[in-house]
């Protein structure tokens, strides 16, 4: 998990399915609990806003075709713009097989909107998270 953090350049990228510890997203990966329920993305905030810097492959964002690079719009409707990672993070996590929709802008423009059922997932490692 260092490596990818390393590699997004963030001083805060964010496991929107594992930023679930109270308090929010820190500053460290270490801080990732080792069990957690998500939609398995990885989002970064950036000049653009919240983007997708990753899809982990166990996660349920993944099985629906959500894609790296993707700018977050919206969470169950109402916009991101001007919010916190930390308070993005907070409305993606919550109960497992409840649903959150994610409104994303993908690399050509396009808006697609996923319904996802958040699933528990599991940290292994370095090697990242997959469903326990």
């Amino acid at each position: 998990m260092r490596r990818l953090a390393a590699s997004l350049g963030a001083p805060c990228a964010a496991l929107a399915l594992a930023c679930a510890a109270p308090g929010g997203c820190t500053r460290t990966v270490d801080a990732y609990p080792e069990e957690f329920v998500g939609v398995g993305i990885v989002l970064q905030s950036t000049s653009r806003g919240l983007v997708v810097a990753q899809v982990l492959e166990a996660g349920p964002a993944a099985a629906a075709g959500v894609r790296a690079g993707s700018l977050l719009q919206s969470v169950d409707g109402k916009p991101v713009q001007g919010k916190s990672l930390a308070t993005v993070v907070g409305t993606l996590r919550g109960r497992p097989e409840t649903t959150v929709a994610l409104t994303l802008e993908t690399s050509d423009g396009a808006r697609e909107t996923f319904a996802l059922k958040r699933q528990a997932l599991a940290r292994q490692g370095d090697a990242g998270y997959v469903a326990p």
